[in-house]
């Protein structure tokens, strides 16, 4: 029987950037992401009913990979106007700290409190698409997805980004300049070690609007 708990989540503000180096048809890209979270929650399939833990942890994402464009139609003789699709394949690296602190009563025992710091460090490849219409011509849709894990690091990984750029009325240095928001969702599931006889696992879902800016060189 899986040990399961019930959690609530809080999510600190996090940091990422994204570079990308195309060629025809070919592009190159990295990412990388850094967040901060707290988890509260039960087990009470572990310890009892008045069994609380707490995590507080830390992840850090970075993803290295190859984009191919498969189709591409253009609206009109304007470069903007513009529906394109990409198939992605890569290696994503994610790092994960947590302090875990866990406080209950253990029926006669009385009550105890122990706390652990437990890090993870795995390394997945990843298969996914991503498309971009032009909604207007300095107002592009963008969206990607792709499926990770196949057992080689993690069990399953999946991520979905969903963003709408608007390219800014001004150009420093005569280069354009993207203003970007959407959503971020990463989910990662992991099978962990045996605890007092019974299988854990990890399965963190990590999701949230995103703002950037961004420079074509």
């Amino acid at each position: 029987m899986p040990v399961t708990a019930t959690v609530n989540e809080s999510g600190l503000p996090g940091g990422s950037g994204h570079f990308e180096a195309r060629r025809h048809r070919l592009t190159l890209f990295l990412n990388a992401t850094g967040t901060s979270f707290e988890t509260v929650g039960h087990l009470a399939q572990v310890f009892g009913d008045a069994t609380t833990g707490q995590v507080n942890g830390d992840l850090a994402l970075v993803e290295v990979g190859t984009a191919y464009r498969v189709f591409e139609w253009r609206f009109s003789a304007r470069a903007p106007r513009s529906f394109w699709i990409e198939a992605l394949a890569g290696g994503r690296y994610v790092h994960l700290a947590n302090d875990v602190q866990v406080k209950g009563v253990a029926g006669s025992a009385g009550p105890f409190h122990f706390e652990a710091k437990v890090d993870a460090n795995v390394a997945d490849p990843f298969i996914g698409g991503r498309w971009s219409v032009a909604l207007l011509d300095n107002l592009p849709w963008l969206f990607s997805g792709d499926v990770g894990g196949f057992g080689a690091g993690t069990k399953r990984t999946w991520q979905i980004v969903s963003t709408l750029r608007y390219r800014l009325p001004w150009a420093p240095c005569s280069r354009p300049v993207w203003a970007s928001a959407g959503y971020h969702l990463i989910d990662l599931d992991e099978r962990g070690e045996k605890i007092f006889g019974r299988d854990t696992g990890i399965n963190l879902e990590f999701r949230g609007p995103i703002v950037g800016l961004g420079m074509q060189f």
